[in-house]
């Protein structure tokens, strides 16, 4: 397969630093400069991603390369997430971001703690998506809820997951609706948040507000009949190009039929990541089990 002349991540904390006072190598956002490595576009839940692009912003020189391209994958808490999803992402070695309404844990048709917790030992990243999945800005009908309400949605989520376990950096709204008062509450307790807005990606390194910063997120929606190969052509886009795609699969057999994905179309895709594409994760990153591309 051809190289692709895009930069990827070093992510290694320290292993590439010189012993001398020279600086270590600092991969540039255009491109790989002559004699440096290339490992391609890593696969990180978001919250891996977050911690990068912070590390870069506080100490630029200190993991030694820039985060310019990156694949992540969001799912809902359904059953069939855990059941169809997850095996078939374990077996490519494919994390993954879980976000998870804490009201409904172990109700019919959702996951349990134990299902949850499996994830999470598994390297997927568990986020909050409210206590009652209610919207918290005003609905079509009706008045919008109180401060308090949002709060309790947002603080009781996370203490929730975080006590039984969890270690939560990012909140979803429920069906995607959120305004400034809702924004200003979601910074004041998570590290990052999701957008309603799709079929966009985002931009490295990201703003500081604004749509396509870690405070409204953007991601591409894979519903029930979008064909495998669009997704493929997503990650080949940032494999070329750069930027972070996030991919919301939502879930696997939901009751909604737009957003209820194949398990044979998710393994089509995986398989492209980690083995015809071959995307690093970040721990192969860490462990130097990636090999370069030059």
């Amino acid at each position: 397969m051809r190289v692709l002349a895009v930069v990827g991540v070093l992510f290694v904390l320290g292993l590439f630093l010189a012993p001398h006072a020279s600086p270590p190598t600092h991969c540039a956002w255009a491109g790989p400069r002559p004699g440096e490595a290339w490992y391609g576009p890593s696969v990180l839940t978001t919250a891996q991603a977050i911690t990068i692009l912070e590390e870069v912003e506080r100490e630029p020189y200190k993991l030694g390369c820039r985060l310019v391209a990156a694949v992540s994958l969001h799912f809902g808490d359904y059953e069939k997430v855990f059941t169809e999803a997850f095996p078939i992402l374990q077996r490519y070695g494919v994390p993954a971001t879980a976000f998870i309404v804490t009201g409904r844990i172990g109700q019919p048709g959702y996951m349990t703690l134990e299902q949850i917790t499996e994830l999470a030992k598994n390297k997927w990243e568990i986020g909050s998506h409210s206590v009652t999945h209610q919207p918290l800005v005003e609905a079509l009908l009706g008045a919008g809820p109180s401060l308090s309400k949002i709060r309790a949605e947002l603080e009781d989520s996370k203490t929730f997951l975080e006590r039984v376990g969890f270690a939560v950096s990012g909140f979803l709204s429920p069906f995607g609706l959120y305004d400034e008062l809702v924004l200003s509450e979601i910074q004041r307790v998570y590290r990052y948040h999701r957008s309603n807005v799709f079929s966009a990606i985002n931009v490295l390194p990201p703003a500081n507000q604004g749509v396509g910063s870690r405070w409204e997120l953007v991601y591409f929606q894979v519903e029930q009949d979008t064909p495998p190969q669009e997704v493929i052509i997503k990650i080949d886009q940032v494999n070329r190009r750069g930027g972070w795609l996030i991919l919301d699969f939502h879930d696997i057999g939901d009751e909604d039929p737009r957003l209820a994905y194949s398990p044979e179309a998710l393994e089509h895709i995986a398989r492209f990541i980690r083995v015809e594409l071959r995307l690093c994760t970040l721990e192969e990153l860490q462990g130097g089990r990636c090999q370069a591309r030059w």
